[in-house]
């Protein structure tokens, strides 16, 4: 087999670890990392699409007592050995499958936690404390202190950039302070920042609430003073119709 037809099979073969690489990036958003450790992701996704369809048609060869082939090491290394599509196509498919558990994974930070369950590690995340806190505290109430202009931001977090960008954050149902005195200057439906990572930093009350329904603006708030405190909160809390 000369060298252009063999990269031409791994190009075809690799096409579900292609389709599920793409998928799982747009998924979790684009990684950090290096192009060698791309190439090990769609190679690694091939071969879990693969493995996963040499079990379905294990299965189905055993259920319907049919005769269908698994050929993809023949297809790769012997070029008289045809390229099946159907194989191809059936992987790439099931690669989208794989994806989605892998993002969800990913999401869930499942590896992570399974590690610490099993005391072999006490990291949360490759990602930077950026993401990790706006993972864990998006939708909720925050204070977002602009040290650029002195404005404190009083609303939810709807949207976050990725780490390696500026530090950008869309907010919503948002009442504006002055940052040093607390008086109160405007209101505003949706707000857009854009700083530095120096410029930024967010603080979470002592409030529960639910993003979205008629319960928005009901707060629950922890701590031994919670009447003062919940009468506090409702005096700034934001809501649709200020």
């Amino acid at each position: 087999m000369n060298l252009s037809s063999f990269l031409f099979r791994v190009i075809i073969l690799a096409l579900p670890g292609i389709t599920a690489s793409l998928l799982y990036r747009k998924l979790r958003g684009k990684p950090n990392q290096k192009e060698w450790e791309d190439f090990i992701d769609i190679w690694f996704f091939s071969l879990v699409s693969y493995c996963l369809y040499g079990l379905f048609v294990s299965a189905i060869n055993r259920i319907f007592r049919s005769s269908l082939t698994f050929s993809i090491l023949q297809s790769l290394f012997d070029e008289k050995y045809p390229l099946f599509w159907r194989e191809v196509a059936t992987a790439s498919i099931l690669s989208i499958i794989v994806a989605f558990v892998a993002a969800y994974g990913n999401s869930h930070k499942l590896i992570n936690k399974i590690g610490q369950k099993l005391s072999v590690t006490a990291r949360y995340d490759d990602a930077d404390v950026w993401e990790c806190f706006n993972d864990e505290f998006k939708s909720k109430w925050v204070y977002v202190r602009d040290h650029k202009l002195n404005l404190l931001y009083f609303g939810w977090i709807n949207l976050y950039s990725d780490s390696e960008k500026p530090r950008e954050l869309l907010l919503i149902d948002v009442q504006v302070y002055n940052n040093f005195s607390g008086e109160y200057l405007y209101s505003c439906e949706m707000l857009y920042i854009a700083r530095e990572k120096s410029e930024l930093s967010i603080e979470i009350p002592r409030v529960e609430s639910k993003p979205f329904g008629s319960s928005r603006n009901k707060t629950i708030v922890s701590g031994k003073d919670d009447a003062n405190a919940t009468r506090s909160i409702e005096q700034q809390s934001p809501s649709r119709n200020s």
